[in-house]
């Protein structure tokens, strides 16, 4: 066996003897070399590409070649050895054609694509076997498209048993894409094709190729795809082929089988290719780390190869401590770099060769806070039309920049915002930058504004002082936006508010934070809420705005009450009262009257809120302000007092007023009320029937106001009627409803329900323990009733086992229910008595 290899600059190394040639040749050589690894080659072949113009082969293989051993009829490239051990395949005239491998090395473990892979050879294997087969496989930078062809071509060698061949046409990489009239080359040179015999002819290349592949069963990996144009040459005509395709951009070369698109790792995957490259020792020992660690790299294969690569190549560092680098890291990106490889680069070659126009919008991205977005969201940030953008996202969408989740809603991956928030910070100035974000704000702001609309009882257009929007075509586009869109929304409009704040948009704080506030208010999401205040607050301030500043503070007194914390709502009431009454307001201190006498009622200061609800009442009535939202809150400290026909009069109004507006979401809220009244005058049947209608009416609308104080009714309604089971599922709803809404009230409630069931059912260990939980809670949101309940029914607990005990429960409970003048002071005085007399 003949070694051929390079020296130097001049000469060639052949079978132990050095062959000096000049640059041209020695040019010649190398070309062999780059492109034929792996193939044996003839010295007939070698000649004619040194000597192409000369005698024949045989004629100048001693004279010029030193060595007398190159007489063999093949010499092995030093640049890739021929595998031993491989079959000839079969003779096509008197030419003798081994098989040929030129597929890269595959991963040993193509972790987290094992039903991926076996997907696509069950397509290929089921293909028409009269044609080609062709199968393309897209996704973002970095996420495995390469490994996973190459595997599935090796696990297809069976199949295709003639030749392997696998080129990477730079369509995405720094270096120029290949032609595809040198891919042809390259590929004929792989099948063995001396350069002889390959024509300068485009077309003619092409139809030499095919030709080669008629008669082999071969695949073909053609890799970094950049274009259609780039690989159609390259496809071949006839069956006994099989081609896959690799590219960041979504390609259509294949009729028969759809395309592969590549998603990202499952959290189980990911963390075993973190333990793949970094060990699996030190993963399991630091499991919750290795989570974050793959969170923070977006689940991305090759983000997650490179971290792995930090911590093998930093034994020193536990995982844990490149968790926290790329938790608090302004730069993830800048984490991820192993050698010259980095994340940053891998994107790079996706983002340069896109039109200026597109690159501008994908920088643009960088700015949006929200997870997701919309096509009127771009179109508002780049100030461009609808059909511009759309055209603009369809080209990101298609390069795997962007991701399409369905019909018009699109996400960036976490590493590609890291990176568009790079760029827009180096390409931006301070004051463009502000430009852009006012636009998003804008667009959401009027956007929100629509959407509340079926949910807001009043309008806060004029309230808010806002403008007419700066593209009122895109807000007039999304005309259908309603509470759904909200709740998608959700956690961008939270965002939003933050940064509006720190670039210093202050009246787009505290207007934003008010018109969400009613829909986080109605579905719970108090934390959104004192987040949002707390911003829009210190905005209010800076402002010197005394509305807003009494607007914030009385809408943030709801988030603390329902967050069991009614000493917060009652500084934040009075302090809205006191500079409402400064700037003469008398609508907004009739507001903050009726939510100063809900935080009363749950305060157990009853008969106080009763008045307070009263005389703003008839305030509203002499003013024309909006009397719908003061009813429900007026009717409860009256039903807790057990002025049941005055509470249910008031209910009564509520749900005429609400039908008359058709505003279904009071409609809901007076039936449970009503519902509520009829369950304490005894009339079970009937108020489980006014209770399933509020459901119906909350299931329909989404809504979820209410829904735990609805259900804990219907399940003591069950229970009144002996339908024990019933009643506890019911009641073990409304808990988890409350613990959804965050509401502490509603818990103790449900709490004190499940256990007065348990009771019944004779599981009285389990009771008593219920009871004590709701105590714990109702004590921590300071509300009264619950408290009282929860004694009362422990001390009926104790009153066998431990009487001491059992009376001072009794006792706490009736100062409750008499400082609170609730009808259930009367049992407790019974029961008190019934202990003092055992």
């Amino acid at each position: 066996m003949i070694e051929v290899r390079l020296l130097g600059p001049l000469q060639v190394h052949v079978d132990g003897e050095s062959l000096p040639l000049g640059p041209p040749k020695q040019h010649a050589v190398l070309a062999m070399l780059a492109t034929r690894p792996g193939r044996l080659v003839t010295l007939e072949e070698l000649v004619d590409e040194l000597w192409p113009d000369t005698a024949p082969a045989s004629a100048v293989a001693n004279r010029d070649l030193p060595t007398a051993g190159l007489r063999q009829e093949t010499l092995p490239v030093l640049a890739g050895p021929a595998k031993p051990g491989l079959s000839p395949a079969p003779r096509r005239g008197a030419e003798q054609v081994l098989p040929t491998r030129w597929l890269p090395r595959p991963v040993l473990a193509l972790i987290g694509r094992t039903e991926t892979v076996q997907r696509m050879v069950e397509a290929v294997r089921r293909a028409d076997p009269a044609a080609p087969v062709i199968q393309v496989i897209d996704g973002m930078a970095g996420i495995g498209k390469t490994a996973l062809a190459v595997h599935v071509a090796a696990a297809l060698s069976d199949r295709y048993p003639d030749a392997q061949l696998f080129i990477d046409l730079h369509g995405h990489s720094a270096a120029r894409p290949v032609d595809p009239a040198d891919a042809v080359v390259t590929l004929l040179r792989q099948l063995g094709v001396p350069a002889s015999r390959i024509p300068p002819e485009f077309d003619h290349r092409v139809a030499l190729w095919r030709a080669e592949l008629g008669g082999r069963r071969t695949v073909v990996v053609l890799d970094n795809a950049g274009s259609r144009d780039q690989i159609e040459p390259l496809l071949p005509s006839a069956p006994g082929a099989l081609v896959l395709v690799t590219s960041r951009r979504r390609l259509l070369a294949s009729d028969g089988i759809p395309p592969e698109s590549l998603g990202v790792l499952r959290e189980d995957d990911a963390i075993e290719l973190l333990a793949t490259v970094a060990g699996p020792g030190r993963i399991r020992a630091e499991l919750k780390a290795a989570t974050t660690v793959v969170r923070r790299c977006g689940h991305l294969p090759l983000a997650i190869r490179l971290a792995g690569a930090r911590l093998a190549h930093r034994p020193g560092w536990r995982v844990a401590d490149l968790a926290q680098r790329l938790e608090h890291s302004g730069h993830v990106l800048g984490e991820l770099s192993a050698e010259d490889r980095t994340v940053a680069a891998v994107f790079a070659l996706s983002y340069e060769p896109l039109a200026e126009r597109t690159q501008r919008v994908f920088r643009l991205l960088g700015l949006h806070p929200g997870e997701h977005f919309g096509l009127g969201l771009v179109a508002a940030l780049a100030d461009m039309s609808l059909e511009q953008s759309e055209l603009v996202l369809d080209e990101l969408v298609d390069r795997h920049l962007v991701e399409e989740l369905r019909a018009g809603r699109f996400r960036l991956h976490d590493l590609l915002r890291g990176y568009a928030e790079q760029l827009v910070t180096s390409a931006l100035e301070s004051a463009e930058r502000r430009s852009v974000t006012r636009r998003i704000l804008d667009y959401y702001l009027h956007l929100a504004l629509v959407a509340t609309r079926a949910i807001e009882p009043v309008e806060l257009t004029d309230q808010l002082g806002l403008d007419r929007p700066l593209r009122p075509d895109l807000v007039i586009s999304d005309g259908s936006v309603g509470p759904e869109w909200l709740e998608e929304e959700r956690d961008t409009l939270r965002r939003l508010v933050r940064v509006a704040a720190e670039d210093g948009h202050l009246n787009e704080v505290w207007r934003l934070a008010r018109v969400i506030w009613r829909f986080y208010f109605i579905q719970g999401y108090n934390d959104e809420i004192l987040e949002t205040h707390r911003h829009a607050l210190e905005a209010a301030i800076r402002l010197g705005n005394s509305a807003a500043i009494a607007t914030i503070h009385n809408y943030r007194a709801y988030a603390w009450l329902q967050s069991g914390q009614p000493q917060r709502a009652l500084r934040d009431l009075e302090r809205a009262i006191q500079v409402r009454k400064s700037v003469d307001d008398r609508r907004g201190v009739c507001v903050s009257r009726t939510s100063l006498a809900i935080v009363y009622c749950q305060l157990g200061r009853l008969n106080e809120s009763v008045a307070i609800h009263r005389q703003s009442f008839n305030e509203r009535r002499r003013w024309a302000i909006d009397v719908l939202s003061a009813l429900p809150s007026y009717g409860l400290p009256l039903m807790l007092l057990g002025r049941y026909a005055e509470a249910l009069e008031v209910h009564r109004l509520h749900l005429c007023a609400s039908r008359i507006a058709r505003d279904q979401f009071n409609v809901a809220v007076a039936l449970t009320n009503i519902g509520a009244v009829r369950l304490r005058l005894g009339q079970h049947d009937v108020a489980i029937r006014y209770l399933r209608a509020a459901l119906r009416l909350k299931d329909r609308a989404g809504d979820s106001f209410g829904l735990p104080f609805a259900l804990d009714n219907l399940g003591t309604a069950h229970r009144k009627l002996g339908q024990l089971q019933e009643a506890r599922r019911h009641h073990e709803l409304a808990f988890a409803a409350a613990a959804r809404r965050g509401e502490l009230l509603a818990q103790a409630a449900a709490l004190n329900g499940i256990g007065l069931t348990l009771a019944e059912l004779g599981r009285q260990a389990e009771a008593l323990q219920y009871h004590r939980d709701a105590l714990a809670l109702a004590t921590r949101a300071s509300y009264a009733y619950e408290q009282g309940r929860a004694l009362a029914a422990i001390a009926d607990h104790l009153g066998s086992c431990d009487p001491a005990e059992a009376r001072r429960h009794c006792e706490r409970a009736l100062m409750i229910f008499r400082s609170m003048g609730v009808p259930e002071r009367f049992e407790v005085e019974c029961q008190l008595a019934q202990l003092v007399e055992d």
